[in-house]
Order: structure tokens, then sequence, then C-alpha cells
């Protein structure tokens, strides 16, 4: 993650604090993937147990089925919390990997050999280069029903998992639906089923540029070239003089005056995110709209994970498609995402955040408008 601030000396503690404050996260050494789909994993951190039913349905006097029902519309009560997990140290468009999404759906990405031992039936992958070797895309649906100890389902996935010995390092972290319960829980279980776990933390550093140019993006819509605003973001992220980033051509930009960018490196979740952006837009309130027009946020999606946008596949070249730049304004939040899917597609959206506004989406080449 990092975030661009202009004409400020400093980000604010209690920003940098959301990033870095309690957002440890854990890699789980050597861990058989079968072990993210057995029952007590699944029931501790993934879905709640549907076998408590009957006693709901006495404590409230309820049929069953209405009970279930209501547990399912409340959403919290039908999950235990939000899990993320992804393989370590591994080279996507090279190595079979794994992915778990809070939705409970195990991902593997296998080559043609280790699918045809696993003997569950996936697609092809839609990305990575199919020769020399076929890569293979398996989806696991832990979250189901069905998906419990003694149904053929259950076990006839275990035992494929156990015949193929699937073993990875996966980073791993837990956000519980109950405020009580701590997050390290899932260190905890893995530790007491014998596994290597480590504790790891955000890495946290701040550069400094002077004497920059810094567009005020007054005029978003009239013949504005939003590349040039992306590269001139990326070329302040990155070690270069602040002379060559001023020959970039941005309309109406300021007097030479100093940017900020802070640099945090970790395991961060949606709703990590969703904070740092709250944040920053009621720091931004406070600031005289001449001085800081705005602030940016740009968020990398590990480039070796094989889930991306909307539980698709991470499309692989030269890096990973899996990030996305956050301009903030005072009255609208203006987000660049890039994907890829048949073409290579960058898309722009502009959101009026002001109640009642309307919601409008760019594409950057051609320029058009869509309202949602």
């Amino acid at each position: 993650v990092m975030i661009h601030v202009p004409n400020t000396s400093t980000l604010p503690n209690n920003i940098i604090d959301v990033l870095k404050e309690d957002k440890s996260f854990y890699c789980i050494k050597n861990l058989p993937v079968q072990c993210l789909c057995e029952d007590d994993f699944i029931k501790a951190f993934i879905k709640c147990d549907w076998n408590v039913l009957p006693l709901y349905a006495l404590i409230f006097s309820l049929p069953v089925d209405l009970v279930k029902v209501y547990m399912i519309l409340k959403g919290p009560f039908q999950k235990m919390g939000r899990i993320y997990a992804y393989t370590a140290d591994i080279r996507l468009d090279l190595d079979d990997c794994a992915a778990l999404t809070p939705s409970g759906d195990l991902f593997l990405l296998l080559n043609r050999f280790k699918y045809n031992e696993l003997g569950i039936s996936g697609k092809l992958s839609s990305h990575i280069l199919r020769f020399p070797t076929h890569r293979y895309l398996v989806e696991i649906k832990t979250n189901e029903d069905c998906f419990i100890s003694g149904k053929k389902i259950y076990e006839k996935t275990h035992r494929s998992l156990a015949s193929c010995s699937l073993i990875f390092d996966f980073y791993i972290t837990w956000q519980p639906y109950d405020k009580s319960v701590c997050p390290s829980s899932i260190a905890k279980y893995f530790h007491e089923k014998g596994f290597q776990v480590e504790e790891l933390f955000p890495l946290y550093k701040q550069t400094w540029k002077s004497d920059l140019k810094i567009p005020k993006l007054k005029n978003l819509e009239n013949n504005f070239d939003h590349n040039d605003l992306l590269e001139w973001l990326g070329m302040c992220s990155v070690d270069i003089d602040s002379n060559i980033i001023n020959e970039i051509c941005m309309e109406d930009t300021s007097e030479l005056s100093p940017l900020i960018v802070s640099h945090f490196e970790g395991f961060y979740t949606p709703s990590d995110i969703q904070d740092v952006i709250q944040e920053l837009r009621e720091w931004l309130l406070t600031k005289d709209e001449e001085i800081v027009p705005w602030v940016c946020l740009t968020v990398y999606g590990p480039p070796d994970c094989l889930i991306s946008w909307s539980r698709t596949e991470n499309a692989f070249k030269i890096n990973g498609e899996n990030f996305y730049i956050i301009i903030i304004f005072r009255n609208k939040i203006l987000y660049y995402t890039v994907e890829e899917t048949t073409l290579r597609k960058s898309i722009l959206a502009e959101i009026y955040c002001l109640m009642g506004g309307v919601t409008c989406l760019f594409l950057a080449r051609p320029a058009k408008m869509l309202r949602l």
C-alpha cells in the first residue's frame, strides 16, 4: 500500500496506525492443503455449525428451518469470520499454488500431472501460458452445506488431496465477526496441530520529494489525460529525480511543492483499506483545499496470488494485474483499476460520495461515460 500526500511534512499517526498497529499476519510452514478442508477448521474459522440449529430453535421456540433462514440473512451468523490465505514464495506462472477466499472457496492451480493425480474436476487456466505445460484451476467449495464430515463429497475430496500430497507455506489472516474473539486464534489452532507458525508484521517507510509540480486535479472530464496522471504517480513512487518528474506536462499544477510517499507492506484485507480511506477523507476535510487538494492511495495485490478481482484468476505476464489507485477528494473518490480479460482493459471510475450524487464510469480509452 502506498499513500501520496502533497504539501505535508509527514503522514498523521492515526492513519499510520490503521495500516500498522495490530495488523500482524501469519506464515504457516509446510501445511498440507487438506488441512484447510478439515471439518473442525471449517467450523472454527469459516462457517458455523448447523448442528446447533435445534438448540436455537428450542431457545426461541421457532421451527428449525425458520431459524436457519434468519441466520443466513444475518450474514455474520452464517460465517465465523473472513479468512484470507494464499501460498507463499511461489512463482504463479511456474509453480503449483493455492488460495482460500473469505467465501470458503479453495482454489488450486496445478500442472497437468498433479491435476491428473488429484482426480478432482477443474478447468484449463485462462491466463497462464498453456504450453509447454498445461495448467488447471480447481475450485473446492468448503462452505456448502454438503461439505461436512461423513458426506460423500467431503470424504472424496479429502482422499484426493491426501493422495496428491499438496504441501505449501501459506500466508494467512483471519478476521472474526465476534469482536471478543482474537484473530490470533487461527495461529493457535495450527500451532496446536503441530505446524510451525511465524508471526509477521507490516513494514513501513516514508520518502519525501521536494520541488514538485503538484497537479490540482480540478478538471477531470474535459480532455484530461488520465495516463499522464498515472505515470506521474508512478514516477513519484520510485526513486526518480524531481526535475525529471516535472517534465510530464500536467495541466493546472501548483508551484513547486513537497510530496510525501508512505509505503506499507503487509497482508491487508478489504476492511483495512476501507478504514484507511475513511481516515484519509476525515483528515483531508481538516486541510485547506488549496494546500492539500487530494490524497492518493495505491493498493497492490500479491502478484503471485492466483485469485484476483471477483474471485477470477490473476493474470500474470510480467507482474500481477490485481492493483488499483484511489484518489480521494473532499466530495468524491476517483479510482483506477487494471485487470485483464481477453484484452487488457483499463477502467477509470469516478464516484461521487455526496448523498444523491451521480455515479459515473469512464473508460480510459476511449473516453466514455456510462451512468450506473
